[in-house]
């Protein structure tokens, strides 16, 4: 990063214990988040962790993905994660992303024995 020294006027904003924070520097913050979970969505997409995957389902988003040609839904409703197929045989319900991933069947099996065999689809 390069630091330059610019006369400006900006706001200052008081954040937790007295620390005073520049609007600049809260926007630096927001965008190194951001870089930080597009990382993490393209380690999901890119190398398939499951770490990946718990991370951003337990942060609220959702997945839709194929297995044997059939799409397959983790959703969120009501504080409860689904794990949903397109012809709703199967309905399972967790409380978090650990949970599924260890307890949920894909099929038969259970998900992480066919985690490698799974094609994403769409991160929500």
């Amino acid at each position: 990063m390069v630091m330059v020294t610019v006369h400006i006027h900006f706001h200052m904003n008081i954040i937790g214990h007295g620390k005073m924070e520049s609007q600049l520097e809260q926007n630096e913050w927001r965008i190194q988040v951001f870089e930080l979970y597009e990382i993490i969505v393209n380690e999901l997409y890119n190398s398939k962790t499951i770490s990946a995957l718990l991370f951003l389902i337990d942060n609220g988003r959702e997945l839709s993905f194929l297995y044997n040609d059939i799409e397959y839904s983790i959703t969120w409703k009501d504080k409860l994660l689904y794990l949903d197929n397109e012809k709703h045989d199967n309905l399972q319900m967790f409380d978090n992303a650990w949970e599924l991933i260890e307890n949920s069947k894909i099929e038969k099996y259970k998900f992480l024995e066919v985690w490698n065999d799974i094609k994403l689809l769409t991160l929500f």
